[in-house]
């Protein structure tokens, strides 16, 4: 086994307790109407967020997992530590505030299509903070890499992002950002902030969308351009079922897609990135870590169930 496969992988991030309504009849619209029930075939409850999601992936693949994100002190922080653990991920190094609410999202799944509609609510994600995450007492010797996740919806954190991708830096850590879907209302100054924390890890994972937003572009082959000329060392753009472009500062490679009947598109995105990270750290050169990281996200949406085991 490669040295830094058996590091331990650290992930930070919003965490949530999630509820999701599954395969709800709404007629073929994706809509809801007020003053209407409508049912769905079943629901879930389980650990969300990205960073929740990628560590509860890592361990379905025999990673070595810790977890950094922020919980109120109230029943649903209980809550969401059980879910934790019963997927296997320390919520230890949780951070706990009498502050905040633990943050929580309902969703509905649409039966026709997939798609769906989430409420959020909570402020603990909001509130993580640059001292919570470096106050925490690990042994970063131990630590390999760092996922960092849902970067445009951490608002104390988001302008000290750069300082904390440097605090890794300076440790020998490799850092890979995935920030998530940019918001419609989106500051100038937040988007900027994006682009340096870019430029700092050795890992970027968005989507086609998510890059052409952050570089205000409508063509992939430019955003990819404009995001290696700020330094950073490695992008993987996702690209649903077509597969995904990994760009070097050598070369741009796209790797197909697996063709498969999608069932859930929630968390795809998520089981692409762990099933990269699990595949580069254990040595795997970024093509081949990408080409397992299209059967991850593959095995993902073909099944109804969010969480499965992802040992492929």
């Amino acid at each position: 086994m490669n040295t830094s496969s058996s590091k331990i992988i650290l992930c930070i991030g919003s965490i949530y307790v999630e509820t999701n309504y599954l395969e709800l009849e709404t007629g073929g619209k994706d809509e809801l109407a007020g003053g209407k029930e409508y049912q769905s075939a079943s629901w879930e409850m389980r650990p969300a967020g990205s960073a929740v999601n990628v560590a509860t992936q890592l361990v379905a693949l025999g990673c070595k997992v810790k977890l950094i994100g922020k919980r109120g002190r109230d029943e649903m922080g209980q809550k969401l530590c059980s879910l934790l653990e019963g997927r296997g991920v320390d919520s230890s190094h949780l951070v706990v505030s009498k502050e905040v609410q633990t943050s929580v999202d309902t969703g509905v799944v649409f039966k026709h299509n997939g798609n769906n509609i989430q409420l959020v609510s909570g402020g603990a994600n909001g509130s993580l903070c640059y001292s919570d995450i470096i106050n925490q007492s690990l042994d970063l010797d131990n630590v390999g890499a760092v996922y960092l996740g849902g970067m445009a919806k951490q608002h104390a954190l988001i302008t000290d992002y750069p300082k904390l991708i440097s605090f890794f830096n300076e440790k020998g850590i490799k850092v890979f950002l995935d920030h998530g879907r940019i918001p419609v209302d989106f500051s100038e100054e937040k988007r900027q902030l994006i682009l340096t924390s870019i430029g700092l890890v050795d890992g970027y994972f968005p989507n086609e969308e998510e890059i052409c937003a952050v570089t205000k572009t409508n063509r992939l082959t430019e955003a990819v351009g404009r995001i290696m000329e700020i330094g950073v060392k490695l992008v993987i753009v996702k690209q649903g079922g077509n597969g995904c472009t990994v760009a070097t500062p050598n070369k741009i490679v796209h790797i197909p897609g697996r063709k498969v009947e999608v069932l859930n598109t929630v968390g795809a995105g998520d089981a692409f990135n762990a099933g990269f990270i699990s595949e580069y750290q254990g040595g795997k050169s970024p093509e081949d870590s990408a080409r397992f990281a299209n059967a991850t996200a593959a095995k993902r949406v073909g099944s109804k169930k969010y969480f499965i085991g992802l040992n492929l």
